[in-house]
């Protein structure tokens, strides 16, 4: 940024131009003024003006506003005729100055969760637009030279807005997002957003995002055939990369040494493991995780035996890494009453409901967790998933499991996946 100096100036020289606020307007995107404009200005009246707004010089006289048009308006209301003020030279470049407005918005409070995701998105944009924007699949440090690249990348503007990179880039997605889905704009939080986007790429057919806006990336590839990639036709243990996972969700029994695998390989500090084996306390811990024994119990008859009693429930493990681990729904009881897949829709028979995992989903993931489902089977797992806006990635090659899970994708509204189909009337 060039330097300014500070000076008092009259308002009446000052002139406002277009700003952020009115532009929001013009989309339709909610506004809210947080603190209003009285209380603004009763607050410049018991204290003064505490920091002073940002003009740049007009080559033909004058100053126009860069940041502070609230604090302006308050002091005009006060009947002020001058105003302190940063100063910036007037050759000061657009994208510098669009960024200091956008920066002085930001820090307000009140604001609605549209503003904010614009602004991000914008600086994001703005920087870019400044320093070229860093080539996909490269770091910011240059393998070959050693340097740093000037280009600007998703984690510079998370570094500048202290933010987490994950959060600036799910903001720059909904900011886009708006622009082409109504009602996704219209969500009244961001977590409404969130969901109401996942809906809208889960509509058969419809591309995953649809614009014209270079912002967005464009697919000619449908959400349902984009869905059934999420299962991965290869075994997990013959990736040559390992993925990260907040969450590991192992429906088969394996060896130790595996399990020491997942925890040091797979897990991220402070994940979680859940283990399908009843004698998985021992094992577990042995890896290195903490456990807790859960239950997940069910009500009717799986089979009819005249001699031994049928267990209606089915006892499973959780471990997680670290002491510091935290659940997503805290409070939840360690019993999950879901009741069993209906036989004549069973793939096998140890099949659990999309329902029951769906549950776990909410106790044990937040929308930013990253879940691997080493054995996917019948792939379950994912669409309870889905349905809670999770993404859980299923690795397997069992062919039949595989054909179950893209017949359910096929067959039921995207996002409303159901182990009880006569649930939302459909026939499987």
């Amino acid at each position: 940024m060039p330097r300014t100096k500070q000076k008092t100036i009259k308002i009446t020289d000052i002139e406002i131009g277009k700003r952020f606020r009115t532009e929001m307007s013009a989309k339709g995107k909610n506004l809210n003024d947080g603190e209003s404009l009285e209380e603004l200005t009763a607050s410049i009246k018991e204290h003064g003006l505490i920091h002073p707004i940002a003009v740049a010089e007009k080559t033909t006289g004058g100053y126009k506003l860069l940041a502070g048009e609230r604090r302006l308006r308050a002091l005009i209301k006060l009947e002020e005729t001058e105003v302190p003020v940063n100063v910036f030279p007037s050759n000061i470049k657009e994208v510098e100055s669009r960024t200091l407005e956008l920066f002085e918005n930001i820090q307000r409070k009140g604001m609605t969760f549209q503003e904010k995701i614009n602004i991000v998105a914008e600086i994001d944009r703005l920087m870019k637009q400044k320093y070229g924007e860093l080539p996909k699949g490269l770091t910011k440090l240059d393998q070959k030279t050693g340097e740093l690249r000037k280009e600007w990348g998703t984690a510079d503007t998370a570094k500048l807005l202290k933010m987490n990179k994950r959060d600036v880039a799910r903001d720059i997605e909904l900011d886009a997002a708006m622009d082409v889905f109504p009602e996704v704009a219209k969500a009244k939080t961001k977590q409404e957003a969130i969901g109401k986007l996942t809906a809208v790429r889960a509509q058969a057919g419809a591309p995953l995002v649809v614009s014209d806006d270079p912002k967005v990336q464009e697919t000619t590839k449908t959400v349902k055939s984009r869905i059934k990639e999420i299962y991965k036709h290869t075994d997990f243990r013959d990736l040559k990369k390992t993925p990260k996972a907040d969450l590991v969700v192992l429906t088969e029994t394996v060896r130790d040494d595996y399990l020491v695998f997942l925890y040091e390989e797979v897990l991220k500090e402070k994940g979680w493991i859940l283990y399908f084996n009843p004698k998985g306390s021992l094992h577990l811990g042995d890896a290195g995780f903490i456990p807790n024994k859960a239950i997940w119990v069910w009500q009717g008859s799986a089979f009819n035996d005249k001699q031994v009693l049928q267990h209606n429930y089915q006892e499973f493990w959780y471990g997680m890494k670290g002491l510091n681990t935290q659940l997503a729904k805290p409070g939840h009881s360690a019993l999950f009453n879901v009741r069993k897949v209906p036989r004549h829709l069973e793939t096998h028979e140890l099949e659990r409901p999309i329902e029951f995992y769906q549950e776990l989903f909410t106790v044990f993931a937040n929308k930013n967790s990253e879940i691997i489902l080493p054995f996917a089977s019948e792939g379950n797992a994912i669409l309870g998933a889905l349905n809670v806006g999770v993404l859980c990635v299923g690795y397997g090659t069992w062919k039949q499991g595989i054909e179950a899970f893209e017949k359910k994708v096929d067959v039921f509204p995207p996002a409303q996946y159901t182990s009880y189909p006569e649930s939302i009337k459909l026939e499987v």
